[in-house]
């Protein structure tokens, strides 16, 4: 029952950021900080453990962070808001370590498939990355329930 309600409430929570996102290109803190404090109460009402989903948060956050600093000193263009990476940390909580390597891979998949659907229908070379992160996490959930994973 708790799980349906907060599930219910990150879902509602992930389409008014992914709307946001889209409309102003940031993220609000407190919506971040809502997923995260969802993400906080699932682990303890839950069978998760409170030190993965952390490991989880640290590791998103800090493999972002990296990729943002890399790719900008290289590229001289920003690449990742900071809304975005608060939002790979506020999803971490959601994850365990084993998860990781399939949220990513789902992220970045969806994330090239969405820029190329930005680009030639809105044709602005920035895009949103909310829904690219939603969409990793999405893609996972579907891989849980479906028993790939």
């Amino acid at each position: 029952m708790v799980e349906d309600i907060l599930g219910g409430f990150f879902i509602l929570t992930a389409l008014y950021l992914i709307y946001i996102d889209i409309k102003t290109y940031s993220l609000p803190n407190w919506g971040v900080s809502f997923v995260a404090l969802l993400g906080i109460i699932y682990i303890m009402n839950g069978d998760a453990s409170m030190m993965n989903a952390f490991v989880s948060s640290i590791l998103l956050m800090g493999l972002m962070m990296t990729l943002k600093a890399l790719c900008e000193k290289k590229s001289k263009v920003p690449i990742l808001g900071g809304g975005d990476i608060k939002l790979f940390g506020a999803l971490g909580l959601w994850l365990t370590p084993q998860d990781l390597p399939y949220f990513l891979m789902g992220v970045g998949g969806a994330g090239i498939l969405w820029a190329f659907l930005w680009q030639r229908v809105v044709q602005k070379r920035i895009f949103p990355f909310a829904p690219p992160i939603y969409a990793g996490y999405g893609i996972l959930c579907i891989a849980r329930v479906c028993k790939w994973l």
